[in-house]
């Protein structure tokens, strides 16, 4: 946990599950109902200009498989974090608000750690420590797993013609990150709520805003509603 009065949730789950739209639509919900809410996303909500920089990464060769690959990703996503903490939810946490996540560090260790190393131990442990340092140790009061099968996530985003270099790389990264989601959930009991995001779009937001609601309703000792 944390030793600020506001409330840290967090979005995780494999490509497709509807995260992003799910974080923006429950903001906008909170705070209808008088919470004051701050919603952000990883990477890059540390205003790093994250995505320019792997994409330029990118260019002199092909993702693959390689740890030094990795590990020069992950540069870039652990200063992120880093600053996004820092300049942002550390702050809104100390200010008695509901802080909202669309990713963070389950997603590194999906990505990251099982679908581009095979949950290699040693590269596991590194990212656990790093994030430690990144969030000063902060942790997610609430953590939202969106379960969707890989074959219908990647259908999704195909649809929605919103592919991303993850998607790219097909089926069988996609299968490995959601394994990742898994071994992480068998490993941590407690740790995630899991979300099925296999069915239709407004079935998943119901359940979801009514897990986040509950929560916020057991919050003890502070007052998280705006003054009027």
């Amino acid at each position: 946990m944390h030793p600020y009065p506001g409330t840290l949730i967090k979005v995780e789950g494999p490509e497709g599950g509807g995260k992003s739209t799910f974080v923006r639509w429950a903001a906008a919900q909170l705070r209808t109902q008088g919470y004051q809410v701050i919603n952000s996303f990883e990477p890059g909500g540390g205003h790093m200009r994250l995505r320019e920089a792997l994409m330029e990464l990118n260019k002199s060769q092909h993702f693959c498989r390689s740890a030094d690959l990795v590990y020069r990703e992950l540069v870039y996503i652990f200063a992120d974090r880093t600053l996004h903490y820092e300049k942002l939810v550390r702050p809104a946490l100390e200010e008695g608000m509901v802080v909202l996540l669309d990713r963070g560090v389950d997603s590194t260790l999906a990505y990251q750690g099982y679908g581009r190393c095979d949950g290699d131990p040693g590269m596991l442990r590194y990212i656990r420590e790093a994030n430690e340092a990144a969030t000063g140790g902060i942790a997610d009061d609430l953590t939202l797993l969106f379960v969707v099968r890989p074959e219908t996530g990647m259908n999704r985003k195909k649809q929605q013609g919103q592919m991303n270099r993850f998607e790219e790389e097909g089926i069988k990264l996609a299968r490995a990150v959601s394994i990742g989601f898994l071994t992480e959930h068998e490993l941590h009991p407690g740790h995630f709520t899991l979300i099925d995001a296999n069915p239709e779009e407004e079935v998943v937001r119901q359940e979801a805003i009514a897990i986040i609601l509950a929560h916020l309703d057991r919050w003890q000792g502070q007052d998280l509603r705006a003054c009027s």
